[in-house]
C-alpha cells in the first residue's frame, strides 16, 4: 500500500510540474514601463493579458458550444481516471507474487478499466458529433 501511495505522489508531482510551468512566464508579456517625455510626469503602465482557455468572450459562443466544451473537459478527466485504474490494476497484478486472488482482482480492474475507456471514447465521439451537427 505504501508503494501505491508513493507512486501516486510522484505522478501527481510530475503532473503539476509539467502542466503548470506554462504560466510561470506570464509577466514577460507585460509592457515595459513608459515615460512620457512631453511633461514632467512619468507613467508606469504595465499590463498582462492571458488568453481565455474556453474562449467564452467570442461572439460565436452559444450555450451549446460552452456545454460541449465542458463535457469534453469532463470526458478528458474521466479518461485520465480510467487510465490510472488501468495502471493500478497492472501494478496489482505485477506485485501479486503468485497470489491468485490478487491476480484475479488486478485482471478484473484492467478489464473494467478497458471497458470504461471504450465507453469514454464512444461518448466523446457522440458528443463531438452532436455538437458539430448543432453548430452547423
Amino acid at each position: 500500500m505504501k508503494k501505491i501511495f508513493y507512486l501516486s505522489i510522484i505522478i501527481l508531482s510530475l503532473t503539476i510540474l509539467t502542466t503548470h510551468s506554462q504560466y510561470a512566464y506570464a509577466d514577460d508579456l507585460a509592457d515595459p514601463p513608459r515615460t512620457n517625455t512631453n511633461t514632467n510626469t512619468s507613467t508606469n503602465s504595465a499590463s498582462a493579458s492571458l488568453s481565455d482557455p474556453l474562449n467564452l468572450n467570442s461572439a460565436e459562443n452559444t450555450p451549446q458550444i460552452i456545454i460541449g466544451k465542458i463535457i469534453k473537459a469532463a470526458l478528458g478527466i474521466v479518461g485520465s481516471l480510467a487510465l490510472l485504474m488501468f495502471i493500478y490494476g497492472g501494478l496489482l497484478w505485477m506485485t501479486s507474487a503468485g497470489n491468485q486472488e490478487k491476480v484475479d482482482q488486478g485482471r478484473k480492474i484492467i478489464v473494467w478499466a478497458t471497458a470504461g475507456l471504450a465507453v469514454i471514447f464512444l461518448s466523446y465521439a457522440i458528443v463531438n458529433f452532436v455538437i458539430k451537427s448543432l453548430v452547423g
